[in-house]
């Protein structure tokens, strides 16, 4: 019987990525360890369906007038001009028009030299290579400010009906996904979440549990798993 026959191989422990996390007080002492595993695909599910659910709670109560979810984060037509909510729009925008600026940009990789380049010729391409990363964010910035100038002039020509229906689609949707992100991760922390390095018995008995604990607790379990579900999604590739 050769070694891999005699030795007792679990295959799931190759997929898990775990660590634990110290948790500290306001004032910077530890507290407590608590063990973190990125979650596996039914648990992903499981959180990914919970977020939606959340998702659309949200969205059904933004659209409620007097709620207050639409008082606190909803500008009704009355109370806002023209030019308030199209820097709004703008605003919300900036992350789709950005990917259009990169895509309408063009700045080839300086080309390497040959093997037989002089030294003249090497200084030449680091000096580009040197100031690629620095010329392509201006040409961005540039970009951005095209695209943003152009959106600008159109929404000022709409009017204001129309204007503010855009508005609050575009904020509705903001929200909700802003929601749907931020719950999907908590109910991740959640379901990746262990007393004891043996990864068995989940810390909190219900994701209300976690829900309720002082917010800086809460934080600090939630960027580490989301620093350990980066990092795994890293090796995964």
């Amino acid at each position: 019987m050769n070694d891999i026959e005699k030795n007792d191989v679990d295959i799931k422990k190759l997929f898990e990525w775990s660590d634990v996390v110290t948790i500290f007080s306001k004032r910077g002492d530890p507290i407590q360890d608590f063990y973190i595993k990125v979650v596996g695909e039914a648990d992903w599910n499981r959180a990914r369906v919970w977020a939606l659910r959340d998702s659309a709670e949200l969205r059904k109560k933004l659209k409620i007038k007097d709620s207050d979810e639409r008082v606190a984060f909803i500008q009704e037509r009355e109370d806002a001009t023209k030019e308030v909510l199209v820097e709004y729009i703008l605003m919300l925008s900036m992350r789709d028009y950005t990917n259009e600026a990169v895509d309408n940009i063009s700045l080839p990789y300086p080309v390497a030299p040959k093997s037989t380049a002089t030294l003249e010729e090497q200084e030449i391409y680091q000096a580009k290579i040197d100031k690629y990363a620095e010329i392509r964010e201006e040409k961005i910035r540039k970009e951005i400010l095209k695209v943003v100038d152009r959106e600008r002039q159109k929404f000022l020509e709409m009017k204001i009906k129309e204007l503010h229906t855009y508005y609050e689609t575009i904020t509705v949707n903001e929200l909700c996904r802003n929601e749907l992100n931020e719950k999907f991760l908590a109910y991740c922390t959640y379901l990746g979440t262990y007393k004891t390095d043996k990864l068995e018995e989940r810390a909190f008995s219900s994701f209300e549990e976690l829900a309720n604990i002082p917010s800086h607790v809460k934080t600090q379990l939630m960027n580490k798993y989301a620093e350990l579900d980066m990092t795994s999604d890293t090796l995964k590739k």
